[in-house]
């Protein structure tokens, strides 16, 4: 499964050349920055447990553009600091278990803002 926390730009965001906006300031951009909380029901499967892998990649994990805001403004990038990009821009793992009960497994996630999430799940053979 694969989700995104997509939300839309707004009005603001078609005043000004995208070489002008300020990357400190671009949440302003968005009509909203609301969390969402997705529930999901699957069917249809073998009962048992079943282990959800979830990678996650937002502003506070994963996210190069972050880093680089973080790394400072105007950073100009050379090869040391793309190879240290590239070692701390992974997703963040959580990993859970779910029991799958009458053929029907649920679970949920909570995704911030512009969230991506891809989820893997595999049954524990026991």
């Amino acid at each position: 499964i694969v989700c995104h926390n997509y939300r839309h730009l707004n009005f603001k965001y078609f005043l000004k050349a995208e070489d002008e906006l300020e990357q400190d300031k671009l949440y302003q951009l968005y009509e909203d920055n609301q969390s969402r909380r997705l529930a999901y029901r699957l069917t249809g499967l073998k009962n048992g447990r079943y282990k959800i892998k979830t990678y996650s990649v937002s502003t506070e994990y994963g996210s190069a553009k972050a880093e680089m805001e973080r790394m400072g403004e105007d950073a100009l990038l050379n090869r040391e600091d793309v190879e240290y990009l590239k070692r701390i821009c992974t997703p963040r793992i959580q990993i859970r278990q779910y029991q799958a009960t009458s053929h029907t497994l649920n679970f949920e996630t909570k995704m911030k803002a512009q969230e991506i999430q891809y989820i893997h799940i595999s049954y524990l053979y026991e």
